[in-house]
């Protein structure tokens, strides 16, 4: 008997040592196998090749982002991967930032195209006007105010610098001509020099000059300087978006993405919202820098509007320009006697009689009586008829400015706000990038010098890009000027060189361009239903994972099997 049990034993041993094997390779298989199966169904929704996807869990020492343990994803895969985490979160930054971007570019449109029309409408008012009033004798010098208002086009897109030498010049070459017309003869190139270059103490135009161009630079300088203010956020909102993100930042939404679905977890829960948030706050650590200067801009931006819809109105101003140069031209024909005698007494008597006979001088004469014209009032339709007034494009101008006052800080937010990344707004039961659970780590705060404590990304540099430092200096000279505007000084203007691809489908204001679209923002995949970036399963697929049930019955086998081994002995 003896020996029959000692024969026995080992072979108790042995049989329960098979067993136990086999239902452990049992279980590990078929879990493997529902895991391979998730990761398999996003391949496959994602076009890759499903030939990289193992038929069964690996052990992690291969891998480098989703931690420790057996993992469906090879190197591999979890570079592709990682690459398409790339690729939808340049799709929802673009998503999350088109409001604001959509919001600068055709409030930039709008506002200079409404000023060009103003300038437009001005001009055909001020020929109605002066061919009503004038006749013949506008028609003959209309040359003169036709380059006034290219001047006053090239100023406002900034093709010159200086509007008040432009006004003057314009004054000078109406004085000469009125001059010559009501003092008829040969008179010196000295003689006219003379003249226009006391134009201030001869004052044939009253105080017109002197006030239309004080007026005029005010409001023009406010208006292309407010739009300049749009064209700059414009440019800066639609580049800042398209910046790459970091490798670290890449490695870390692939693991917020994809990791669950290598470890084949089942369940509906998506990643916690506070993984989300620090995980933007360090992929967007570069944009959040702008977020001072940001808010420094929107406030002068603020503040000049308020200004042009009061003492610095282009709308009246523009609307008012017929009228004043024909109440300067009606001062010098009232005080043609005075304007006479002291260009004489300044200059010298430095003219020649013309030689003609007597019908031409006649007709010459009749021709020249500017006293016999006289303003009969603008009854032209004004440029205030053109629609929507200045004051109203301002106060939805405003609006969009405050809503947009704390965007680059509020942009992370707005990633995780989108139903393609985070649970909504809880850490609770989520997917915490390393398990399933509750998620308690810090949130740090926005900004490159914070980003040394963010739990979810080891950034290696914290230095400002290139990139950034170009946004924030362009942020400085524009709110910069926009200053100038407000306080009426001159300002300069600054020239704004996009790429071309930038502005492909996005319209356009003064600045814009188009281009052929190659990497551009419109060839990036917008997000819908039935094309969602981030399959994030919320059940298995029938009959790849293992039922509830199924585990507790082999837990309960084992159980039972060690019960009567140790009980036996």
């Amino acid at each position: 008997m003896v020996f029959s049990a000692s024969r026995t034993q080992p072979c108790t041993y042995g049989y329960l040592f098979v067993i136990l094997t086999v239902f452990i390779h049992l279980i590990v298989t078929v879990q493997s196998d529902a895991g391979c199966d998730i990761i398999r169904n996003i391949y496959d929704r994602k076009g890759l090749n499903l030939k990289d996807v193992p038929t069964m869990a690996l052990p992690g020492e291969h891998k480098s982002t989703c931690g420790t343990g057996f993992s469906c994803c090879t190197a591999d895969m979890e570079y592709k991967l990682t690459e398409k985490a790339e690729d939808e979160f340049k799709a929802n930054l673009y998503e999350a930032s088109f409001l604001v971007r959509d919001s600068y570019v055709s409030k930039s449109e709008k506002f200079d195209g409404y000023f060009l029309e103003l300038l437009d409408q001005s001009e055909s008012d001020f020929t109605k006007m002066f061919e009503h009033t004038y006749g013949d004798l506008y028609k003959d010098h209309k040359d003169i105010f036709s380059d006034l208002y290219v001047d006053l086009r090239q100023f406002y897109q900034g093709k010159i610098d200086d509007l008040e030498k432009a006004l003057d010049d314009f004054f000078g070459s109406l004085l000469l001509k009125m001059f010559t017309l009501l003092n008829p003869g040969v008179h010196s190139d000295e003689f006219m020099v003379c003249i226009t270059e006391n134009m201030d103490e001869l004052k044939p135009f009253g105080t017109i000059p002197e006030a239309l161009s004080t007026q005029m630079r005010r409001s023009l300088n406010a208006a292309r300087t407010y739009v300049q203010g749009l064209d700059a956020a414009r440019d800066i909102v639609i580049k800042a978006t398209k910046e790459s993100p970091t490798q670290e930042c890449k490695s870390a939404l692939m693991k917020m993405d994809y990791c669950s679905s290598c470890k084949g977890i089942s369940s509906d829960v998506a990643p916690c919202d506070g993984l989300c948030t620090n995980i933007m706050k360090a992929c967007l650590a570069q944009q959040a820098e702008l977020q001072t200067e940001w808010t420094k801009f929107i406030e002068h931006m603020l503040k000049l509007g308020g200004r042009m819809g009061a003492s610095f109105n282009i709308e009246t101003v523009i609307d008012s320009i017929n009228v004043k140069i024909s109440e300067g031209i009606m001062n010098y024909q009232e005080n043609t006697q005075h304007v006479t005698e002291k260009s004489f007494e300044k200059c010298g008597h430095l003219v020649r009689k013309r030689r003609s006979s007597e019908p031409n001088k006649k007709k010459l004469d009749k021709k020249s009586d500017w006293s016999r014209y006289r303003p009969q009032g603008n009854n032209n339709p004004s440029s205030t008829a053109l629609g929507a007034t200045l004051n109203g494009y301002i106060a939805e101008s405003a609006e969009m400015l405050k809503n947009s006052i704390n965007f680059w800080a509020d942009l992370p937010y707005l990633m995780c706000n989108d139903d393609n990344y985070a649970a909504e707004a809880s850490n609770q039961n989520c997917w915490t990038g390393i398990e399933i659970g509750n998620y308690d780590r810090p949130i740090v705060k926005s900004g490159l010098e914070f980003q040394g404590n963010n739990s979810e990304v080891d950034m290696v540099s914290r230095i400002r890009s290139p990139s950034t430092l170009e946004y924030k200096a362009l942020l400085k000279d524009i709110t910069a000027q926009l200053n100038h505007a407000y306080t009426g000084r001159n300002t300069k203007f600054i020239s704004l060189v996009p790429d071309d691809e930038d502005y492909d489908d996005e319209g356009s204001g003064s600045g814009s361009g188009s281009g052929s679209g190659d990497g551009s923002v419109n060839d990036i995949t917008v997000t819908t239903i039935d094309n969602d970036p981030k399959y994030r399963p919320t059940k298995f697929p029938d009959n790849a994972a293992p039922s509830q049930a199924t585990i507790t019955l082999s837990v309960l086998i084992f159980s039972m099997l060690f019960s009567r081994l140790f009980h036996g002995h």
